[in-house]
């Protein structure tokens, strides 16, 4: 069996070990907007859409989406992180043929990753995701295991150009939570049940797969447009 097949299964089978519940984290979708008496729960979220917008990459005219669905700490998402994605980038994104998004879906077992999400999508209000998701990946062996990962990943994520107290006022007060819950219920609107899974046109991949798997897949969908 390839590598990557072996992987790929062995990443879904981690992921949906229990097939009656969601493997999911458990995340609570408050609206902090009714936090504040001056302002109603119809009032937009600015920082939301901020941080919603700041998880996407490339050009408006690229004719295919590639969306990945993925947990800060899952081994298998940092190994297509360090592996594949790059090459992904250079070939696809940079070039102007596909949009690159990320959808959080933080595992039930995996204890941090809820922190992890939090403090990347509050990064990303400040519109440096792509830059916080280098700094927890690259860290993942570190916070994993910390006591007080919540504070080491602020600390993480807190890369040039993003102000470190309104980071951590934005973790601190969950304030992006409900778009990790969003996040999760769409993953599983869209048949994610496993991390990672990638979501290009109307194709689904799942696990660590190889460049050569998605060269396949976004030229098929480029193909087809």
């Amino acid at each position: 069996m390839p590598r990557y097949l072996a992987l790929s299964l062995l990443c879904a089978t981690v992921a949906c070990s229990d097939a009656g519940r969601s493997p999911a984290a458990d995340v609570p979708a408050t609206d902090v907007r009714r936090f504040s008496p001056d302002k109603k729960a119809s009032t937009p979220d600015v920082m939301l859409e901020a941080a919603d917008r700041g998880r996407v990459l490339g050009q408006e005219s690229a004719g295919v989406w590639v969306i990945v669905v993925s947990d800060f700490q899952c081994p298998f998402c940092k190994m297509w992180h360090d592996q594949t994605l790059p090459t992904l980038r250079a070939e696809y994104v940079e070039t102007g043929k596909v949009r690159l998004a990320w959808l959080n879906y933080p595992l039930r077992e995996h204890k941090q990753a809820v922190a992890a999400a939090s403090a990347a999508m509050c990064a990303s209000a400040q519109g440096r995701f792509w830059e916080a998701h280098e700094r927890i990946f690259a860290t993942q062996d570190r916070w994993t295991g910390a006591d007080d990962a919540a504070a080491m990943l602020d600390s993480i994520v807190t890369v040039p150009g993003v102000d470190g107290r309104k980071l951590r006022e934005c973790t601190q007060s969950g304030r992006l939570l409900r778009l990790i819950r969003a996040d999760i219920d769409r993953s599983e609107q869209s048949g994610a049940r496993a991390t990672p899974t990638f979501i290009i046109g109307n194709r689904r991949l799942v696990g660590a797969q190889p460049i050569a798997a998605f060269r396949a897949a976004i030229d098929s969908a480029l193909a087809g447009r």
